[in-house]
């Protein structure tokens, strides 16, 4: 019954829904997290290696990007706004 209740609630937003034990959706959450932490820490660090060597950073996110292994997804450096 509460299956059903959510597959019916998330059914219009089209999204998977993957059934799995409690404990490993905890560590999907987790593991989730910390891999998009990575990726945008990974990318805030080639900013600063773009910036060193003259390289434009959006071509470099695009490119590897490019790959279907990394894809596009969360390749933007945060950079602060040192002017403020």
């Amino acid at each position: 019954m509460r299956q059903q209740l959510w597959s019916n609630f998330y059914q219009p937003l089209q999204i998977p829904i993957y059934k799995t034990d409690l404990r490993s959706a905890e560590m999907i959450k987790y593991a989730f997290n910390a891999f998009l932490a990575t990726k945008i820490r990974f990318m805030n660090e080639m900013a600063g290696f773009c910036d060193n060597v003259g390289a434009n950073l959006e071509e470099v996110a695009y490119g590897i990007g490019l790959d279907k292994e990394i894809g596009p997804h969360f390749l933007k450096a945060w950079r602060p706004d040192i002017t403020k």
